[in-house]
């Protein structure tokens, strides 16, 4: 029995090909996560702010309580470490 293109491509080329499209679903996750200008030009309702325009928002005009944005950015990278891991 021959085998068909699909039987091939699942078979053959996409065992090894794995790893690199494992790769790039990690990196697109990251750049979609990590999008700021976008977001920033587009979104014109503070409840569809992204996180990291939400973070930015944290900075105050005449001081930042710091330990507030550390706080926020650990929380904001959790999801970042359990996609990578």
């Amino acid at each position: 029995m021959v085998p068909n293109h699909l039987q091939l491509y699942f078979n053959v080329a996409l065992p090894p090909l794995r790893p690199a499209l494992g790769w790039l679903g990690m990196i697109t996750f990251i750049g979609a996560w990590n999008d700021y200008y976008w977001p920033l030009i587009v979104l014109n309702n503070p409840k569809l702010f992204t996180l990291q325009i939400a973070l930015n928002q944290l900075n105050g005009v005449y001081g930042t309580d710091y330990s507030m944005v550390m706080a926020a950015t650990l929380l904001s990278t959790i999801p970042l470490l359990i996609v990578s891991s």
